[in-house]
């Protein structure tokens, strides 16, 4: 279990991981959230140097029985509340890898958030 805190806020990430991958190819980072304060905040952003791009996406089935993907601008943290990123849900995609991601290393990501700032931490890849 890895915890990041954020200063005073409390805001926590917890048991971040991202799936091995391929140098051009696309990986995806999960996590769960936890936000004990009595102030609800937001995800706005996810930066990493291991991708061209970083994106908020959510999976979703659709009524035809195929899954799809959405870009999601940001993703609300109200107060009190953990959400969880994970497959087939709520995740950050890693958008054209700049190097392969190897399973058992790690790399640095920044998230963003509306009140909680900025949270550097280092996610541990895992094999699909």
């Amino acid at each position: 279990m890895v915890l990041v805190s954020c200063g005073s806020s409390k805001l926590t990430i917890i048991n971040a991981w991202a799936r091995a991958g391929t140098a051009g190819g696309n990986s995806a980072i999960y996590l769960i959230m936890d936000n004990p304060t009595d102030q609800d905040d937001v995800l706005l952003s996810v930066y990493s140097n291991v991708a061209e791009a970083v994106e908020l996406h959510r999976s979703q089935m659709t009524d035809e029985g195929t899954m799809t993907m959405q870009q999601q601008e940001n993703i609300p943290l109200p107060s009190g509340t953990k959400i969880e990123l994970k497959p087939g849900g709520l995740h950050i995609m890693l958008v054209n890898l700049k190097h392969d991601l190897i399973a058992g290393d790690s790399f640095q990501v920044t998230f963003t958030f509306q009140n909680a700032g900025e949270i550097n931490l280092k996610v541990l890849i895992q094999a699909p």
